[in-house]
């Protein structure tokens, strides 16, 4: 737990007393401690994305979202929410500003282009690109 979280909660606390299955404690995480900038280059132009300890998580949590599949506001939502949190905050608004404008070709389907190789290239060994492991069959 950070400091800062530490200073938010009440270590004292009056209430009911808490069984010891309850009681949870943070393992830590096997991640690289600094952050990747990745540099990518959008009709001449260069973008950058971070790759941080959070990375695989968050593209995994979007993946689904993102899915062609997706209604087009969770499709959206996984876009924008990819744009917060993999892509550096100035390039973010500059393919925002991009998105937004109407006289502009850049569309969702580039946005998806982006994140799916954005995604294979953060992820560890592409475990983001792949899929559920098939089920096995029963015998009949």
């Amino acid at each position: 737990m950070s400091e800062e979280m530490a200073g938010e909660v009440d270590l004292v606390d009056d209430g009911p007393e808490v069984v010891d299955e309850l009681v949870f404690t943070t393992k830590a995480k096997d991640r690289p401690q600094e952050s990747e900038r990745i540099r990518l280059v959008i009709d001449g132009v260069a973008y950058y994305a971070v790759k941080h300890k959070k990375t695989p998580e968050i593209l995994a949590q979007l993946s689904r979202a993102a899915a062609r599949q997706a209604k087009l506001p969770d499709q959206i939502w996984a876009v924008m929410e990819f744009l917060d949190q993999v892509v550096e905050e100035e390039s973010a608004v500059r393919l925002r500003a991009r998105y937004d404008d109407p006289a502009d070709d850049f569309g969702l389907e580039d946005l998806f282009d982006i994140m799916e190789k954005l995604a294979k290239k953060l992820s560890p060994a592409g475990q983001a690109s792949k899929g559920p492991a098939p089920a096995r069959r029963r015998r009949r």
